[in-house]
């Protein structure tokens, strides 16, 4: 059984254009561009603190992303903690491929 933890989580970044290649792969993926509105939407940011945080990445290519929480695996008879998900398998959950992820990418902060 798993369970969600949504006290730690994270932003994860893929590449566009290795969305669109894989797009048959990306399609059940809840991505969304990562942009200057998408900082002003989740963060509450002005115009000129979300250009500001936004240039803060150095991304050099635009870029999707998708926010994730961090999964255990618990026993089903006990609901105990068992096992955290691993990075890899968080990416699987959320249909993305791990090895297209971003190194600033943030899988279980808090």
């Amino acid at each position: 059984m798993i369970r969600s933890d949504f006290n730690h989580g994270g932003t994860v970044y893929i590449p566009k254009r290795l969305v669109e290649e894989n797009a048959d792969y990306y399609a059940e993926a809840e991505l969304e561009p990562f942009d200057i509105n998408y900082l002003k939407t989740t963060l509450g940011l002005e115009d000129e603190d979300a250009k500001e945080e936004f240039d803060s990445f150095g991304f050099t290519e635009p870029m999707m992303c998708l926010e994730v929480c961090h999964y255990e695996i618990v026993e089903p008879a006990t609901l105990e903690w068992f096992e955290a998900f691993t990075h890899e398998q968080t990416a699987r959950y959320h249909n993305v491929r791990y090895e297209d992820c971003h190194e600033y990418s943030r899988w279980c902060d808090g």
